[in-house]
């Protein structure tokens, strides 16, 4: 099981608003920024703005280098899944969004 206790964001520096790409010293200072705190990414996340919670050509690509449940949220509806890719096989695992306490 996965427990994400803090969210950190990383600036998007693409000119396509259909894109995102991690700005890589803004991944660096958070990923210090997380090391230092004693923790370590459990997961990422980002949006697809009018697409359904698939993992893109270039999510797929990412998860290779990023080897954790990557939470993908549709922006028009709100829904959402989690994949993670292992091993070359793609697996959708259960989640769940708690709300702010």
């Amino acid at each position: 099981m996965y427990l994400a206790d803090e969210v950190f964001f990383v600036k998007n520096v693409s000119e396509d608003p259909n894109e995102f790409l991690m700005d890589p010293l803004d991944t660096i200072r958070v990923v210090k920024e997380i090391e230092n705190r004693g923790k370590e990414i459990v997961a990422l996340f980002h949006t697809h703005l009018g697409y359904p919670p698939i993992p893109s050509f270039k999510d797929l690509e990412g998860m290779d280098a990023w080897p954790v449940p990557w939470l993908i949220i549709n922006k028009r509806d709100g829904g959402y899944k989690t994949w993670i890719k292992s091993d070359g096989r793609l697996d959708l695992i259960h989640t769940e969004i708690a709300p702010d306490s």
